[in-house]
């Protein structure tokens, strides 16, 4: 069996309520380290035109079965981490609000101790352009079924704030708490 010096180890992964980070954080705690996970669930509202019963009744990749995921708690990865014996704390926070990043650090060291291992993970995605709303065709769809709209200060702002400040952020948290035990737990 090889040893992959992570038994132990503390590990925080953003977004993991479900595809890539959730299967980043089980894969983790399989070779035994402590994992803090992260998630932010969206509300039907946030996907517009499409009805909560359509989103429960999705089985089948697509925009509602991606609104499915999107909306769900990340207790069934923790329940899964736990069944094979591995330890896990889910937090749901929202990467916008900047006041979260250095609380998860500390749920991490209250749980676990110092986070070893940091995974963003987490993204925000909205299908928009900088073609005017004006000269976009009528139901404009790009993959999967996603409604295209023109770029607004807003959906600018929201990209940004989870995509690359709150990554520099967790990074940065990571790193003065890093520094300051001098890379030991």
């Amino acid at each position: 069996m090889i040893d992959t010096g992570l038994k132990d180890k503390v590990v925080l992964v953003t977004g993991a309520n479900h595809g890539m980070g959730a299967a980043i954080a089980k894969a983790f705690a399989n070779e035994g380290a402590m994992v803090l996970i992260t998630y932010y669930r969206f509300s039907a509202e946030a996907y517009g035109d499409i009805s909560e019963q359509e989103v429960a009744k999705a089985t089948e990749p697509g925009r509602a079965y991606y609104c499915k995921m999107q909306m769900q708690t990340a207790d069934h990865v923790v329940s899964a981490i736990e069944e094979l014996g591995g330890r896990c704390v889910a937090i749901e926070a929202d990467l916008v609000d900047t006041a979260n990043i250095p609380k998860l650090f500390d749920q991490a060291e209250k749980h676990f101790g110092p986070v070893d291992i940091l995974v963003n993970n987490a993204a925000y995605g909205k299908c928009d352009t900088f073609i005017p709303s004006s000269e976009l065709p009528e139901q404009s769809i790009f993959v999967d079924e996603f409604p295209i709209t023109t770029v607004t200060s807003e959906s600018h702002d929201r990209h940004f704030a989870v995509n690359s400040c709150a990554v520099s952020l967790m990074i940065a948290e990571y790193a003065k708490r890093y520094i300051k035990r001098k890379g030991r737990n």
